[in-house]
């Protein structure tokens, strides 16, 4: 089925896959940019809507919440390192 499919394409072609998901992060990042210049109250709500929910997942699911904050240290290193590198 679909599920198969996808998986085999993206064994297939692993690096076009990545390729993929950073157009996809651009589009998403563009997309909050112009939401940001475009509808500045918009973006206010998005802000405090994201506020809230991890505001919420500190207190009731600390676990959870160490787990966003662990993955969070790893990209940021990630990112770091990749702009140390060049």
């Amino acid at each position: 089925g679909y599920a198969r499919d996808r998986y085999n394409r993206i064994k297939a072609a692993p690096e076009q896959y990545e390729q993929y998901l950073a157009q996809k992060r651009e589009n998403v990042r563009a997309y909050y940019y112009r939401m940001k210049a475009e509808e500045p109250e918009r973006w206010r709500e998005v802000q405090a809507a994201r506020r809230r929910y991890y505001t919420e997942m500190r207190e009731n699911r600390p676990e959870e919440y160490a787990a966003y904050l662990a993955k969070r240290r790893e990209q940021y290193r990630a990112r770091k390192e990749a702009s140390n590198a060049r």
